[in-house]
This record gives C-alpha cells, structure tokens and sequence, in this order.
C-alpha cells in the first residue's frame, strides 16, 4: 500500500510529508527565527548573532536552516572576511566558500561548547 497521497497537496506531490505538512500551513514555518535573528542583527554583535543561530539549530528544529543560513551568512561572516583582507593585504577579497566554511565552523564549534 503506498500513502504518496498523503504527501499530495493541490495535485503536488512532495519529496517529505513534511513539506506537504508544510503547504498545508500545519507546521510553523521559520518567520519567528528569522524575525530573531533580524533583532540580533540589529544589536551588531556578531558574535551573538552566530551564538543564537546555533542555539536556533541546535534547539529549536527550524523548517529550513540552509534559507537561515543563506539569508544571513554573509553578516556572520563579516568579521572573517575583514580579517582575511587585513591579514593578506588585499582589499579585493570578497565572500567565498572559505569564509563561510570558518564562519560555520565557529557555529559548529559554540554548538560543542
């Protein structure tokens, strides 16, 4: 017996029931952690934003981390960029997946803390 109806919604059929679930608007979707993480942003403590996006990961199950993360990797990811470019003399450094990759592990590593 298959239950793919059951990840059907208006003729859609999704990859997870959660996603169904979700179109169906029966999960909560991530606006509170993004609102959060708006605030913390605001604060301009970078490191608390990083801190509570790991707090957010780790305790709080959010719908999509990666759109979290896509949204605000580059701010989390401010200071390791300023530093690369002070510490290699070029002002023509810009965001790469080597910044990101040590701004994720520093989040991974306050969520071992």
């Amino acid at each position: 017996m298959s239950f793919e109806y059951l990840r059907t919604v208006n003729g859609i059929t999704y990859k997870s029931y959660r996603e169904a679930c979700q179109q169906l608007s029966l999960l909560k979707d991530d606006k509170n952690w993004d609102d959060a993480l708006t605030k913390a942003n605001e604060t301009k403590k970078l490191c608390s934003l990083r801190s509570l996006f790991s707090i957010i990961l780790t305790s709080c199950n959010p719908s999509h981390p990666q759109s979290l993360w896509e949204k605000y990797k580059k701010i989390m990811s401010e200071v390791i960029l300023y530093r690369n470019k002070k510490l290699n003399c070029c002002n023509d450094l810009d965001y790469a997946d080597e910044i990101f990759n040590e701004a994720l592990i520093i989040i991974e590593d306050m969520y071992y803390k």
